[in-house]
């Protein structure tokens, strides 16, 4: 890749992964697994050189699960304030020997703002329950 050159979208897709993984790893204390990614929106190229921020944030646990929502941001650094480039959801979990999803620290919205992201990421993951149930033939 050369300078100025647009960076592929699943590169910013990995990079948001990797966000939420520190991010709910270090609110449970144990290694983590993705085990929901969606709704990814783009807003912005990202060009090769730019100065790239992501910004992980719990939303919501459930019993045995952390949704966190991911903003990157990206901008030419000498010229202006980065510019919000994609936004996505993730669930992860951590899981036991077993492989089973542990129970997890519990998270309580309190800010306006905290109750509206976590009601988004509940209709996201919502949405996509019912769309497998549909594909699935139910």
């Amino acid at each position: 890749m050369y300078p100025g050159e647009k960076v592929q979208g699943g590169t910013v897709m990995r990079w948001i992964d990797e966000a939420a993984n520190v991010c709910a790893a270090r609110w449970s204390g144990l290694p983590v697994v993705a085990v929901f990614a969606g709704g990814v929106r783009f807003y912005q190229p990202v060009r090769v050189g730019d100065l790239v921020e992501l910004e992980a944030r719990l939303v919501h646990t459930g019993p045995r699960s952390m949704h966190l929502s991911v903003r990157a941001r990206a901008g030419d650094r000498r010229e202006r304030e980065p510019m919000l480039i994609a936004h996505g959801l993730t669930v992860m979990v951590s899981a036991g020997a077993d492989r089973k999803a542990l129970p997890v620290k519990q998270w309580t919205a309190v800010s306006e703002q905290d109750q509206v992201l976590e009601r988004r990421a509940l209709e996201l993951v919502g949405l996509r329950n019912k769309a497998a149930h549909e594909w699935a033939g139910g």
